[in-house]
C-alpha cells in the first residue's frame, strides 16, 4: 500500500497541482512586498532544481501558482480597482440575479472594462433576467472585501444610475433555471415539507424551506445535501453509465455527452466542475489506455478549473470539495486497508466502518477551512453520513 501512494504522488498531474494550490494560495494571502519575495524564491527554486535534476515539476508548480496569482492581482485588480469612484456607461451582460424587489435588485453582470473583461455585482432600481443586455451607466466602487467575492473573480460594484436600454438573449444560465423550475414545479404535486425536501435534495432549491425544516436539516448535520454539490452530478452519472453504458468506452461517452449538460442544468458551482472534469478525466483515461487514479483526477481537474484563473483556488467551496474528495477517497481508502478488525467478518459491520472511516476522512480533512471561514464544524455530519 505504501508503495502504491509513493507510485500516485510521483504522477505528473499530483506533483504540479500540489505544489501550484500551494502557491496560488499562499499568493493570495499576502500582500506586494510578500509576493515579491515569494515569486523570487520560487524562481530560485526552480532554477536549483533544474540545476540538480530532482524534483522539477514540484518547483515549476509553486513557481506557476506564485506567478499566476501575483499577475492576477498586479495586472488586472489593481488596474480595475483604480476605476473605483468612476461614472461609466457601457454594456453589461446579467449573469445572475440574487435579490429582487419593487424598488431595489442585486446581481452580477459581466461587462469590459477598461479593455478587461469583468464580472461585477450590480445593484440599484433594475429588472433583469439572467441573459438580459443592458445599456447602463454605473458608479463603480470597490466590492466586499470577503474571500468570497474575491474567489468569484469580482473587485468591484456598479450602482445603476441610468438604464439606456435593454434586451433579451439567450443564456444557458437562464435557460438552465427555467429547466430547473420546471423540474421543481413537477416536485410540488408532493406539497408541504416532503416537496421543499424534494427540491432541495435533487435541485438545491431550499428556498421553498420552513424555519423548522431548516432547523431539522441543521440539526441533523445534512445541510452539504441540499446544496448542488459534485454528489448531484456524481449520482446522476452513475445512475445513466448503469443504464446505458456498461462498458468502459460507451461510459467514457455518456461521460463526454452528459457533463456539459449536467453543469447546465446543475450551475457552474465549483464542486460540480470539479466533479464533472474528474468524471470526464477518469472515464475518458480509458480511451487512451491509461489507468483512472482518483487523486490524478482530482489535481488535473483542479488544474483545470484554476489555471487560468488562479483566483478560483481560493474559493472556500472548491477547496472544501477538493480536500472532501481526498479525505473520503484516498485518504479514507488508505486508512480501510491498513488493518481488518474482526467483527468485519460480518458484512453489515465491516461496510459500517468503511462508510464510518470515509466520513470521518473526509471531515478531519474540511475542518481547517470550514473552520476558518465559517467558524467551525458539524460533529453530526459523521453519523448523518454514515446514516444516509
Amino acid at each position: 500500500m505504501d508503495r502504491q501512494i509513493t507510485a500516485v504522488l510521483r504522477l505528473p498531474a499530483v506533483r504540479l497541482g500540489l505544489t501550484y494550490a500551494v502557491g496560488c494560495i499562499a499568493a493570495a494571502c499576502g500582500d506586494d512586498f510578500l509576493r515579491i519575495i515569494l515569486l523570487s524564491g520560487a524562481a530560485v527554486l526552480t532554477a536549483a532544481c533544474f540545476a540538480m535534476r530532482r524534483e522539477k515539476l514540484l518547483s515549476v508548480g509553486l513557481l506557476l501558482g506564485v506567478f499566476g496569482m501575483s499577475a492576477y492581482m498586479w495586472f488586472y485588480c489593481q488596474p480595475l480597482s483604480g476605476m473605483s469612484g468612476s461614472e461609466i456607461r457601457t454594456s453589461c451582460r446579467v449573469t445572475s440575479v440574487s435579490y429582487y424587489s419593487k424598488y431595489f435588485s442585486a446581481g452580477r453582470a459581466l461587462c469590459v472594462l477598461n479593455g478587461f473583461p469583468a464580472l461585477i455585482d450590480l445593484t440599484g432600481n433594475y429588472s433583469a433576467q439572467p441573459g438580459d443586455v443592458l445599456d447602463v451607466t454605473i458608479t463603480l466602487a470597490r466590492a466586499d472585501d470577503d474571500l468570497f467575492t474575491f474567489s468569484d473573480g469580482v473587485v468591484l460594484e456598479g450602482g445603476v444610475q441610468e438604464i439606456h436600454s435593454q434586451r433579451h438573449s439567450f443564456s444557458l444560465l437562464g435557460l438552465a433555471g427555467n429547466i430547473r423550475s420546471a423540474a421543481g414545479e413537477r416536485l410540488d404535486v408532493l406539497g408541504g415539507d416532503e416537496a421543499a425536501l424534494c427540491r432541495g435534495l435533487l435541485l438545491g432549491d431550499t428556498s421553498g424551506f420552513s424555519m423548522k425544516l431548516k432547523r431539522d436539516i441543521t440539526w441533523s448535520g445534512l445541510n452539504y445535501m441540499t446544496a448542488v454539490s459534485g454528489a448531484h452530478i456524481t449520482l446522476v452519472l452513475m445512475i445513466l453509465m448503469e443504464l446505458f453504458g456498461r462498458g468502459k468506452r460507451s461510459q467514457a461517452y455518456i461521460a463526454i455527452a452528459a457533463v456539459p449538460l449536467l453543469a447546465v442544468l446543475f450551475g457552474f458551482s465549483p464542486s460540480v466542475m470539479r466533479a464533472g472534469l474528474m468524471m470526464l478525466i477518469a472515464k475518458c483515461s480509458l480511451l487512451f489506455c491509461r489507468r483512472a487514479e482518483t487523486m490524478n483526477s482530482l489535481c488535473a481537474a483542479f488544474l483545470a478549473l484554476t489555471i487560468l484563473a488562479p483566483y478560483a483556488a481560493a474559493d472556500p467551496a472548491l477547496q472544501m470539495s477538493v480536500l472532501g474528495v481526498f479525505g473520503a477517497a484516498v485518504l479514507g481508502r488508505y486508512l480501510n486497508g491498513l488493518r481488518k478488525f474482526r467483527f468485519e467478518k460480518i458484512w453489515a459491520l465491516a461496510k459500517l466502518k468503511e462508510a464510518a472511516v470515509l466520513s470521518l476522512c473526509a471531515m478531519i480533512c474540511i475542518a481547517p477551512v470550514s473552520i476558518s471561514c465559517f467558524g467551525g464544524i458539524s460533529l453530526a455530519e459523521v453519523p448523518a453520513s454514515v446514516a444516509a
